[in-house]
């Protein structure tokens, strides 16, 4: 279950609200991608989810 993101907090409804980006010095066609360290495949360790990308 997501919990509010620190500095979204009185922002109304927070629960879906995601802003993810995986930043490359160049363009790369991306394979696939998961959010990861979100409590379904890893622990969740922080208030952000870990991004996994395959390319």
């Amino acid at each position: 279950m997501s919990k509010a993101i620190d500095g979204w907090r009185g922002e109304g409804e927070t629960g879906q609200m995601r802003i993810d980006y995986i930043w490359a010095s160049q363009r790369l066609p991306v394979k696939s991608s998961r959010a990861i360290f979100n409590g379904d495949f890893y622990p969740v360790v922080s208030d952000h989810y870990g991004i996994m990308i395959e390319i």
